[in-house]
């Protein structure tokens, strides 16, 4: 859902007393998620184990600084795709 650079920086962010300075570099490997990219790069810099839940509280602490317009544009593109799919379902139960 999230574009990789914004889930990357705010992952690098919610790392960064771990990572002490290191930026991590993600592997390209199209059959792996970028969560799974993620955890693979923490891995290789020595952070055994990738907790997602500090990454989506750094998320909700950007999102309520932020207007739509602000997010990147894949992000907000791939969330209007989820929320017109879910319209479309319950629209179609609506009519059962």
């Amino acid at each position: 859902m999230f574009d990789e650079n914004y889930y990357l920086s705010l992952t690098q962010a919610a790392y960064a007393k771990e990572l002490g300075g290191k930026k991590l570099t993600l592997v390209v490997r199209p059959t792996l998620s970028l969560v799974e990219r993620i955890a693979e790069a923490l891995k290789q810099a020595g952070i055994p184990e990738f907790n997602k839940g500090r990454v989506a509280k750094r998320i909700m602490d950007d999102f309520a600084k932020k207007k739509i317009g602000d997010l990147p544009a894949a992000t907000t593109d791939r969330f209007k795709k989820v929320f017109a799919s879910v319209n479309a379902i319950v629209a179609g139960w609506r009519k059962s």
